[in-house]
């Protein structure tokens, strides 16, 4: 429980202090990953792509609405939205789609907002992903997205498991050692570990709140009744719940 707290804690704190170089080479992060795992005989459940682009900003909550119909009015292929949810952010998600690519599936549409010194910072994200890794799917679906909206910050995740309880410690920093990454800090409980990292070798970046460079994160659990280790790796984070 206090990790997925955390976890989300952190990952409201980065969307609002976000420091994001790009790198310019956005699919061939998500293959290196792919490729580790598939050395690592890591068997893939899944990857997800996650594209944000900026709506611009807000004063008031009248004008946040008006930017947001209107964004609506754009995304004409969402027949259908859900319900605002408002607390300490402004959040919107469409519920039905409509087809815009017989091959391609958009898996979520969501209008966010953040009220950070008195002004609404929105913005729009879309989330793709599959079963299995198909580098087609996924060009085509950025180049689709990018067509309603610039592409400004990507998350990926990869999520797999082993059958098998296996060192959590010692295989996380054998991953991090394929992608000569640098340790910048963890969360240990209990059948679970979540490292922060840095590769040097990836521009992009965000900052933690003690301003250090992460591009890379790494998370273990072990899961006794199925006797399974799930790891899940994410860049710049993890940006779902582990």
């Amino acid at each position: 429980m206090w990790t997925k707290i955390i976890l989300v804690v952190t990952i409201l704190f980065i969307y609002i202090n976000m420091s994001f170089l790009h790198d310019g080479k956005e699919v061939n992060r998500l293959t290196e990953i792919v490729d580790v795992t598939k050395k690592h005989n890591i068997i893939m459940d899944s990857w997800q792509a996650t594209f944000k682009s900026p709506l611009g900003d807000a004063k008031n909550y009248v004008d946040l609405i008006h930017t947001v119909n209107e964004t609506k009015e754009e995304l004409s292929f969402i027949t259908k939205w859900g319900k605002v949810k408002k607390g300490h952010h402004f959040s919107l998600q469409g519920e039905s789609m409509g087809v815009i690519d017989p091959d391609l599936t958009i898996n979520k549409v969501e209008i966010n907002a953040f009220y950070n010194k008195g002004i609404y910072n929105i913005f729009v994200s879309f989330e793709i992903g599959s079963e299995q890794w198909d580098k087609e799917l996924y060009t085509r679906a950025r180049e689709q997205i990018n067509s309603y909206f610039k592409i400004d910050k990507t998350f990926y995740t990869v999520k797999g498991h082993i059958n098998e309880k296996v060192d959590l410690t010692y295989s996380t920093q054998k991953i991090m050692n394929e992608f000569e990454a640098k340790h910048v800090g963890d969360l240990t409980e209990k059948n679970f570990i979540s490292v922060s990292a840095n590769n040097p070798n990836w521009s992009s970046e965000i900052k933690s709140v003690s301003n250090e460079s992460i591009n890379l994160q790494i998370a273990h659990r072990y899961n006794a009744s199925s006797n399974k280790t799930h790891i899940t790796l994410g860049t710049p984070i993890i940006a779902t719940d582990f």
